[in-house]
């Protein structure tokens, strides 16, 4: 099987990708944007070129992609082009892993389910860009695709203490922070 992890210097999805890579029976390839790729043998790629982007993907020709990109403000962009790029090249028999996110509840009446719909948040919220994007992204895959998972993950973090620091403190090991436990339901 072949596995294509986008966003694997990411937290989660280099996690994933480790996971994958773990794996003798799978072939699995990552790429990453900006540096330091958090992983060695991750292909550096701007999803948001069509050219690179099809030319890679083409390469490849996964079984199983997961999508594990954020950009938090630029989150629209990777949907509007990224995501919509690569629903073109999928087939019926490649399954997308979409990891979201639990911000698609807007509605604030958790616990949620996963038939609970998700909502935008109001434009003048101050996450509004990542949310709405998110649920954005969960409407186009759900009517374009049939063999596709979602996954709206919380906040992840790993081995960091945040008690006493500031945003500027935590952002690398946030990003790149060590993995503390990978449940394997979520692979």
């Amino acid at each position: 099987m072949k596995v294509c992890v986008f966003g694997a210097s990411g937290y989660v999805g280099s996690s994933v990708y480790k996971r994958f890579k773990a794996i003798p029976e799978i072939t699995v390839s990552g790429t990453y944007l900006d540096e330091p790729a958090i992983v060695a043998d991750l292909v550096k790629l701007d999803i948001n070129e069509p050219e690179s982007f099809s030319n890679y993907y083409k390469a490849m020709q996964p079984d199983v992609v997961v999508w594990s990109v954020m950009r938090g403000p630029q989150e629209h962009q990777l949907t509007e082009h990224g995501l919509l790029h690569l629903l073109t090249h999928l087939t019926p028999e490649t399954k997308l892993v979409y990891i979201s996110s639990d911000f698609v509840y807007s509605a604030g009446n958790g616990p949620y389910d996963e038939e609970d719909p998700a909502t935008p948040l109001p434009d003048d919220h101050e996450l509004s860009n990542y949310a709405n994007a998110k649920v954005k992204a969960e409407r186009f895959i759900t009517n374009e695709l049939t063999n596709y998972v979602i996954l709206r993950v919380g906040l992840s973090m790993g081995k960091i203490r945040l008690a006493g620091l500031i945003n500027e403190q935590i952002n690398f090991p946030i990003i790149y922070g060590q993995v503390s436990q990978l449940h394997s339901v979520m692979i």
